[in-house]
């Protein structure tokens, strides 16, 4: 492990997946309140709570089952990266607009549309650590990165949960920019980061 902590590609990558796999978990924790403002008042709120995080499940698995297959074939990692991490961006800023048709359908639609983009970044990033920190273990490089996302998610949680409190639309607004700007913050470092093939 102290090995992984020398290779500066691998933690700029253990870096970004902090922010993104961090973020998922984070809107996770505090999707309820995120969504209270729009769905309280009508009583949809645990219906919108159960459509919006749950169906992100079927187009997260589409998305790796189609994003994949084109990483595979091409061989590369960084550039696939940087497309799944600017279309969950997209997903960040359109939440809102979403979120103010009042519709759970569209609502659900933009966290699928998130999805679709975020989830494949797991085991491309996964596979991507593998190769930078080649002859470390594998076990150790995936595990390092997961323990990193889990952290970040309940760090970032507690951040969510200050802001985002299900009061009013603004919580939700800042709430939204927190997360969009620890996305730019990921896509940063893996701009600095070098792709290297190293297995």
């Amino acid at each position: 492990v102290p090995r992984l902590f020398k290779n500066l590609n691998y933690v700029l990558l253990l870096l970004a997946f902090g922010c993104y796999f961090g973020i998922f978990n984070a809107i996770s924790i505090v999707l309820s309140f995120l969504l209270a403002p729009w769905f309280k008042e009508s009583g949809d709120l645990p219906l919108a709570v159960s459509a919006v995080g749950g169906s992100p499940v079927l187009s997260g698995i589409l998305g790796v089952i189609i994003i994949g297959q084109f990483q595979r074939k091409s061989k590369t990692y960084k550039k696939w990266i940087l497309m799944c991490m600017s279309g969950s961006s997209v997903a960040i800023v359109l939440f809102y607009p979403m979120m103010q048709t009042y519709s759970i359908g569209w609502t659900s639609f933009i966290s699928m549309f998130n999805s679709f983009f975020l989830i494949p970044l797991v085991p491309i990033m996964i596979e991507l650590g593998c190769e930078l920190s080649f002859p470390v273990g594998e076990g150790s490089a995936a595990g390092l990165l997961f323990a990193m996302g889990n952290l970040s998610g309940f760090l970032f949680g507690l951040v969510m949960g200050l802001i985002v409190q299900g009061k009013d639309k603004m919580q939700s607004v800042w709430g939204l920019v927190f997360c969009l700007c620890l996305f730019v913050v990921g896509f940063i470092f893996v701009l600095f980061m070098k792709e290297i093939k190293n297995r």
